[in-house]
């Protein structure tokens, strides 16, 4: 698809309709009604547009749980400050809080009608984002273990690129060695040379080139042939992404919004 056409909708036609880990977890939804007015307003949309249930392809966004990144910032800041771009923060691990948090969103889909129809988690290549995904839709004892969905990586979920060094992912094999049932292949190098590409302009949370790559993740969810699929990344991507689309949502640690994607 070409870059910034408008190729599909992303719609989310209704306020929260429920919860689900974390602190919150909105399952997004709406009326046909709805969603034909929100068709309206689709030739304003970028590439797609979250719609409505039944109508197209089926994405739980996910956000990563608590990392030790955000442990420091939020009870250390001046620590964090002087420290966030030193390798001691390098692509950060969950806390024992964040492990907490993940499984107990495991526990809440054990058995659910979304963690047995999921047919792919698209996971952002950082560790803490990899580790949410273990537990909700892999680790999960209650979840019948041959149906488990494949896991693919790809730098189009990573968090935007800023000087945080919680965002520079380690190396392909040292990420393929820690988590042996992930698919790395589509991360083309050993090394993140991403990292020396910041998506910073004109704001950091404001970033064209981390908007664009939200639109380029859509596109490369509504070209696969799985119609259920999980998204586990991060939250200022997810900031950017549903911006993108007119909706000014904040996720919480562990937070999943299932939404609806449809081409245009």
């Amino acid at each position: 698809l070409m870059r910034w056409a408008t190729a599909g909708v992303l719609c989310a036609a209704a306020a929260a309709a429920g919860w689900v880990g974390g602190a919150a977890a909105a399952v997004v939804g709406g009326s046909e009604e709805e969603c034909s007015a929100a068709e309206s307003q689709m030739a304003r949309a970028p590439r797609a547009v979250l719609f409505a249930p039944g109508r197209c392809k089926e994405i739980h966004f996910v956000r990563h749980a608590e990392a030790l990144h955000n442990l420091v910032a939020s009870e250390r800041p001046e620590e964090y400050h002087r420290d966030h771009q030193t390798e001691r923060f390098r692509d950060t691990a969950l806390t024992e809080e964040g492990h907490r948090q993940a499984s107990a969103l495991g526990a809440r889909l054990a058995g659910s009608k979304l963690l047995k129809e999921v047919e792919l988690v698209v996971v952002s290549p950082l560790s803490r984002a990899i580790e949410t995904a273990n537990y909700a839709f892999r680790a999960n004892a209650a979840y019948d273990q041959a149906r488990v969905p494949p896991f693919l990586a790809t730098e189009l979920a990573r968090e935007r690129v800023a000087d945080h060094a919680c965002d520079w992912r380690r190396p392909r094999s040292q990420l393929e060695e820690a988590f042996p049932y992930v698919d790395f292949s589509l991360l083309e190098h050993d090394e993140d040379v991403l990292w020396h590409e910041k998506e910073v302009h004109p704001d950091p949370y404001n970033s064209q080139a981390c908007t664009e790559r939200t639109h380029d993740l859509l596109d490369f969810l509504l070209e696969r042939p799985e119609q259920k699929i999980a998204v586990v990344a991060h939250w200022v991507l997810f900031r950017h992404l549903f911006a993108a689309h007119g909706q000014d949502i904040s996720f919480n640690n562990a937070e999943l919004r299932t939404m609806h994607v449809r081409k245009k």
